[in-house]
Formats: structure tokens, C-alpha cells, sequence
């Protein structure tokens, strides 16, 4: 893996984390970490949907409109979310630009802020004007270090890697397993490329990728409030564009995999497959409501093939379709067809890490995926002491 060219990043401990939970924010040592550039990006966001968003999103979201979608810093801390921090939330994230401002001689406008973690606690200002002026001095490109910083209770860093003929890269780092459900993308992802790639498509064409991939992923069905997935550009390298936003589509999907295969105390990935179907939004909404179908969950964890569950969470989508019609296949064995079980091998069902759910709705030519993990007591052991 290399890092696209125009892109310098960094990770650093700023002791953020004092206390117990350290059990479960098993990242690296890091809590902070930063992507800069000699010269401005050129951005496309997506921002959490939650009208409990957190100070960081509104100040990211607000940069991007003064300065027309451009960058040159982006700054992410763990361990607090700064959400729930009211005025007080939204004057540390102006002290952080204005050190970050003064440390690496850009205008605060041109810089964005992330923040994820534990919601209510204000974040430690001390640290942030103690650590800022040592990680802006020292940017040592490791990108492993920098996957691992922006982790909290993920078990393993989420990194994606491409490189076109033409020299030009994708390195893309995502963070998330839990508090994970599908209304823009319940994470952090940072994707970094060198294309030269049209800036007025940028946002356009980045939504319809999220809502294909990141915007699918479901681990407990529910949504953050920091929510953020960003695609900086620092336009160096030509490159064949259609190609581009193809390969940017699939990097994006396996990232979401691997959100919804780390997701707090999951044992199996699940993916989801609608097919068939009159559209794609009638499909996409059957994935997703199959996905985040807590009974189907349990399920799939305790190796139960229920399918009963699958088609009850089908039928509550609210998307219209005829049940004497669909084919139900589990892990490639069809086991449900016109209006009726078919016997199959209960053996051979959910047993591998990679559980493989598809319909076949029989009404059309559209199709949708979706990617989740089964529901653990693991799950709730972790969110039963997050904060204590």
C-alpha cells in the first residue's frame, strides 16, 4: 500500500483515554490522527442524517460551504465523540482549528474535524493544545499506525488499496462496529486519491457509492451521531474516470464488509442479496430491513436456519411482492419456493463465517446487497459497560 501522492498523515497519543474502557477501545495507542496536504483537496462528504448530530459535523459541514468543498486538514480524535456537549462542544472544535491553524500556517476554514467515542464528556483541551503542536511536526506516513488510531472498539483496521496503470491510488481507512445503521453511513471513512477526477461529479457520483455501499451496513440498528465518509482528491495523476468511480464503488463495498464483519461481538458476516425486483429502491429496501432483522440475527449466531424470519423481515419492508413468486436461498441451497418450505439439509446452514442470504422477488430485472453480523451476548457485554 502506498499513500497518493499530495498527502501527508500522522497519528499520535494524546492520553485521551483515562479510564476503564480501555478493555474496550482496543485500537492502538493512538487516539488522534491527521491527513495534510501541501495544497487544498477537493472533497465529497456525507454526513450523518441524526438531528442529534455532534458540534464536529456541524463545523466540518459548515468549512466545506465557505470554502467550496476544499481542504487542506483533516483532524480525527477518538474516544470522545463531542456530542451532547452543547456550546461548549462547539467552542473546543473552534481551539482545536485555531491550534491546528496556527501549527500548520492554514486558514480554519480549510480545515475539518471528526470526532468519535463516548457521548456527554467534554473532550480534554489540555491534551489538544499539549499534542497538536508535536503531531503537525511530525508526519511519518505510517499507514497501518493511522488505521489503527481512529479505531474505538473495533477489533482489527479497516484499510482498502488500489493502484491504476497510470500510477494514481485509492487508500481508503474506515472505523466502525458499533452504533452501526444504514442512514448515510454510521462510521468514519477517509478515502485518499491522487485522481485527476472532475470535481463537479465529486459529490454526486461519491452519494450514489455510499448509497450502494456504506449506506447498507447494519450491526445493531442504530445510527451515530458523528457519522462521516469523505473522498479528498488532490487532483495529481490522470486517470481513466469511468474506470476510477468503479474501482472507488468496490473499495467502498469492502470496506463495508469489513465494518459489518468486525461489528461489536459478531461472529459471522451476513450478506444479503435482493433480486428480481421492479427497482432498485424497493430492492434496497428489502436488504436493508432483512439485515437489521434482530431475530434473524440471534439466528444466524446460534446456527438456527429460521427462515420464517427471513421472510417475516422481507414482508415488513413495506415494498409490495407476490409470496407464492420468490425463491429463498440460504448459503446457495434453495429452501423456500412457491409459497412453500423446501427440505434442505439444516447442517449446512450458517456454519460458515460468511453467512449468505438471497430472494429472488421473480418480479423484475433490479437488485440490492446489504452486509451485517449476527447479534452476540458479546454485544451486550460491551454496550452494558461502554461508559462505567
Amino acid at each position: 500500500m502506498k499513500i497518493p501522492s499530495g498527502f501527508k498523515i500522522s497519528s499520535a497519543n494524546f492520553g485521551l483515554d483515562e479510564s476503564d474502557n480501555k478493555n474496550f477501545f482496543i485500537g492502538s495507542e493512538n487516539d488522534v490522527a491527521i491527513i495534510f496536504g501541501e495544497d487544498c483537496f477537493d472533497v465529497a462528504a456525507t454526513f450523518t442524517q441524526n438531528y442529534f448530530a455532534a458540534p464536529p459535523v456541524h463545523f466540518s459541514k459548515k468549512n466545506l460551504k465557505i470554502s467550496n468543498q476544499k481542504t487542506r486538514a483533516v483532524f480525527i480524535n477518538t474516544v470522545f465523540a463531542n456530542a451532547g456537549t452543547g456550546k461548549i462542544g462547539e467552542k473546543s472544535c473552534q481551539k482545536i482549528a485555531d491550534y491546528l491553524s496556527q501549527n500548520l500556517k492554514i486558514s480554519n476554514e480549510k480545515i475539518l474535524l471528526f470526532s468519535t467515542g463516548k457521548i456527554g464528556t467534554q473532550l480534554p483541551m489540555k491534551k489538544f493544545s499539549d499534542g497538536i503542536p508535536k503531531i503537525c511536526q511530525n508526519f511519518d506516513n505510517n499507514i497501518n499506525n493511522f488505521g489503527r488510531a481512529i479505531l474505538t472498539t473495533d477489533l482489527v483496521e479497516k484499510i482498502v488499496f488500489t493502484e491504476f496503470s497510470s500510477g494514481a491510488k485509492i487508500l481508503g481507512f474506515s472505523k466502525g462496529s458499533g452504533m452501526i445503521a444504514p442512514n448515510m453511513a454510521t462510521m468514519l471513512g477517509f478515502f485518499l486519491t491522487d485522481a485527476k477526477i472532475d470535481r463537479n461529479k465529486m459529490t454526486e457520483n461519491w452519494k450514489k457509492i455510499i448509497n450502494k455501499s456504506l449506506n447498507c451496513v447494519c450491526v445493531d440498528n442504530c445510527e451515530s451521531t458523528n457519522d462521516a465518509a469523505v473522498l479528498l482528491s488532490s487532483q495529481k495523476i490522470e486517470v481513466d474516470e469511468e474506470v476510477f468511480w468503479e474501482n472507488l464503488e468496490k473499495l467502498t463495498i469492502d470496506s463495508t464488509k469489513k465494518i459489518a464483519a468486525d461489528g461489536e461481538g459478531a461472529t459471522k458476516l451476513i450478506s444479503v442479496l435482493v433480486c428480481g425486483s421492479d427497482s432498485e429502491i424497493s430492492a434496497q429496501k428489502i436488504a436493508k430491513k432483512i439485515i437489521s432483522y434482530d431475530l434473524l440475527k440471534c439466528a444466524i449466531y446460534g446456527q438456527d436456519p429460521n427462515f420464517g424470519r427471513i421472510l417475516a423481515a422481507a414482508g415488513s419492508a413495506g415494498v409490495k411482492f407476490d409470496p407464492e413468486k420468490i425463491k429463498l436461498f440460504l448459503d446457495g441451497e434453495k429452501i423456500f419456493e412457491n409459497g412453500l418450505p423446501i427440505q434442505f439439509d439444516h447442517q449446512k446452514i450458517f456454519q460458515n463465517s460468511e453467512v449468505k442470504i438471497k430472494i429472488d422477488l421473480c418480479n423484475g430485472k433490479y437488485s440490492a446487497e446489504s452486509w451485517g453480523c449476527d447479534l452476540t451476548e458479546k454485544y451486550v457485554q460491551i454496550n452494558g459497560k461502554y461508559s462505567t
